[in-house]
């Protein structure tokens, strides 16, 4: 029965550090005023400390927001990318901001790995024994994968639904400064391709 607490006391440990590495990010982008992503930081270091003392409560509530943010970011990939972006806008990216389309790649696959190693972990069968002698459910988190597939499918038609409107007002009243501002909203990755091209414009005028 002691096996569950080395298997929660293994992604607690990792969970706090994530938790660390996530503040230390954060008061890194206050400083140089860049946008911050994630939000683990603190809840993280919570739920590590939690898992650390062996609770399976804590583990049941752990592996469900495991299970959500899995899903978001996987099927968010899935339907997003093809979405928001092109072969040439990615080219044109990763020619102007290599290091940062590189790191920013490299932290969504280890942010993968780890939330899908830590719900793999939580759903062993020492955990999920112990959890039910202790009268706990040791159901699949089903509302939390369903809950991650909807949120993206209803961001998705959001987005959709707010760049067709755009679209549709630059057609009806064509005042735009620059003629690529009216692009179809099928045409989406010109969007933030010109705001791309924009930056470094920016970025370049004394």
């Amino acid at each position: 029965m002691t096996e569950y607490r080395a298997i929660l006391k293994r992604v607690g440990i990792a969970l706090v550090i994530v938790g660390v590495l996530d503040i230390a990010d954060m008061i890194y982008c206050i400083a140089t005023d860049q946008s911050y992503v994630t939000s683990f930081n603190i809840p993280a270091i919570i739920a590590g400390i939690f898992l650390m003392r062996g609770s399976l409560g804590a583990a049941r509530l752990v592996a469900w927001f495991f299970a959500l943010y899995l899903t978001l970011l996987v099927v968010g990939a899935i339907l997003s990318t093809p979405f928001m972006y092109s072969s040439g806008l990615l080219a044109a990216q990763l020619k102007l901001d290599p290091v940062g389309v590189v790191v920013l790649s490299l932290v969504g696959i280890l942010l993968l790995v780890f939330l899908g190693w830590g719900y793999w972990q939580l759903r062993l069968p020492p955990v999920l024994a112990a959890r039910k002698a202790s009268g706990l459910t040791t159901t699949a988190p089903k509302v939390a994968f369903g809950l991650g597939i909807a949120s993206v499918v209803l961001s998705v038609a959001v987005v959709s639904a707010i760049h067709g409107l755009v679209a549709q007002l630059a057609t009806d009243h064509p005042s735009c400064r620059i003629s690529d501002d009216c692009i179809d909203n099928k045409r989406y990755p010109l969007f933030i391709a010109r705001e791309v091209m924009q930056a470094l414009i920016d970025q370049l005028q004394p």
